[in-house]
């Protein structure tokens, strides 16, 4: 079995002033007097604790025994990190907020998802990531612009640019380099991001459903007539 846990008050900028990575924690880790018990199962997660902090939190899983003896041994120890003595805490396993791969939005799990239509991570268009190519207009081709635009080639990647369905970047909405990605331990931060387009997204659901109430009622009316 393995066990989740955290590092506290990790020191976010090293001496060259470059933000600590994985990398660099792994190697801390390593030559501190608790690399016995740091039987990693893979990269730590680092994440600073705010915009202007210079401290950051760090999330690890650790292969653990059925009854958690390695999990006794680290939780409210401490080692040293650089400059700092930081703490080691347990972590709760859902920490970390789902990112619905039906619709690609952060916040609910793909399971719980209530859009009726897949979203394609590249393009946000109601298409999945699979019928891309087919779908997106950007690779269906266009022969009546000017110049035409010719399709993409039958199993070649998209060439063209990339359009997060979250922060609107040139990524796709998987990918990790996105902001929403690096705060997926950061409720506050997802949640205030995410606000305005899911109300957004709300009021534009309510008005096609009382769109459709509407044109149910005339139905029954004419109906009637």
């Amino acid at each position: 079995s393995w066990s989740y846990l955290k590092i506290v008050d990790v020191p976010f900028f090293k001496a060259d002033s470059d933000q600590i990575t994985s990398a660099d924690v792994r190697v801390v880790m390593g030559k501190s007097h608790l690399a016995p018990s740091f039987t990693l199962t893979n990269s730590p997660q680092v994440m600073c604790n705010s915009c202007r902090a210079d401290t950051a939190t760090m999330w690890f899983d650790v292969l653990d025994s059925q009854l958690g003896a390695t999990t006794k041994c680290l939780i409210n120890t401490s080692f040293q990190f650089g400059p700092s003595l930081c703490f080691i805490w347990a972590a709760c396993s859902y920490s970390g907020i789902p990112l619905c791969q039906h619709c690609w939005r952060w916040g609910h799990s793909t399971r719980a998802c209530h859009s009726q239509a897949p979203r394609c991570p590249r393009c946000a268009s109601p298409h999945t990531e699979a019928g891309h190519r087919q779908h997106a207009s950007c690779c269906r081709g266009n022969p009546s612009a000017k110049p035409p635009q010719d399709p993409t080639p039958e199993g070649a990647p998209c060439p063209h640019a990339a359009r997060c369905v979250n922060c609107k970047g040139d990524h796709s909405a998987s990918d990790r380099r996105c902001p929403f990605w690096r705060h997926r331990f950061d409720r506050a931060w997802l949640a205030e991001k995410s606000a305005p387009s899911s109300l957004h997204e709300g009021l534009q659901e309510i008005s096609q459903k009382t769109a459709q109430e509407e044109c149910k009622g005339r139905r029954m009316l004419n109906h009637r007539h």
